[in-house]
């Protein structure tokens, strides 16, 4: 909207430069086969320097306004077509990420041990104990139960 204001602006310039020139050489206000050249000489005219300077500065940062609204638009949209694959390659990314870092876990992490707790009772306390066949022995003969071994359990995942 700006650039065609600004062209607007412009040929309003050119139009009423040369109908005042017309007017004041007591010609007939209207369209002529010269105009152009007119209007080319109304750009050198000193008189209304200032007003092509600011139709000049007003053009150009309208110009300059429009080409960064595209440029930003230009680059909403690409972004906008990249984003599912971007969000695909994060979540493969991630998973990948996962899957090494459990591969280092089981190679790292020593397998959970858990030992089972026995109560004692009266007869493990006491320095002899009866085997497996009810004969009584001290402790340190007996030879070590299974229950007193750790059993490795591994980890629930």
């Amino acid at each position: 909207k700006r650039i065609q204001r600004s062209e607007a602006y412009e040929s309003a310039l050119f139009t009423g430069s040369m109908e005042g020139r017309q007017q004041k050489r007591k010609k007939p206000i209207k369209v002529t086969k010269n105009d152009d050249l007119g209007c080319g000489i109304m750009i050198g005219d000193e008189q209304i320097q200032l007003s092509w300077d600011n139709l000049d500065r007003y053009r150009r940062n309208a110009w300059t306004d429009y080409n960064r609204a595209i440029t930003q638009l230009s680059k909403m949209q690409k972004e906008r077509k990249s984003a599912p694959v971007e969000e695909l390659k994060k979540s493969e990314r991630e998973e990948r990420a996962e899957i090494r870092h459990r591969e280092y876990l089981k190679r790292t992490v020593a397998p959970l041990v858990r030992w089972r707790n026995n109560p004692a009772n009266a007869d493990k306390l006491a320095s002899f104990r009866q085997d497996e066949t009810g004969a009584i022995v001290p402790v340190d003969k007996t030879p070590a139960t299974p229950d007193t071994q750790p059993i490795p359990v591994p980890e629930a995942a």
